[in-house]
């Protein structure tokens, strides 16, 4: 029972390192999210600055030729709905 225990910590502990790292990486780039709460919320919860796209994915171009250009890395993240789908194929191909 007690190594179990153990385990389970040292689990956890990988598992929150990982995460950090996630979180540092993301820092780095330009991380474009759905709206302005999704900018809130990575900024308030994760220190993480963040772009809207503003509904309007297209508008975005100048921002992410001008970002990768300078060596930065886009991460899009958005929900995981129908809309959420449909914008991230729209951004990627930008």
């Amino acid at each position: 029972m007690l190594k179990q225990k153990k385990r389970a910590r040292c689990l956890n502990i990988y598992h929150i390192k990982q995460f950090k790292r996630i979180i540092e990486k993301l820092k780095e780039s330009i991380v474009l999210v759905e709206g302005k709460r999704d900018v809130e919320a990575m900024h308030l919860a994760l220190g993480i600055e963040a772009l809207p796209t503003a509904y309007r994915p297209r508008e975005m171009n100048w921002i992410l030729k001008e970002m990768i250009g300078k060596g930065k890395e886009v991460v899009i993240l958005t929900d995981l709905d129908r809309r959420g789908d449909e914008l991230a194929k729209i951004l990627e191909q930008e």
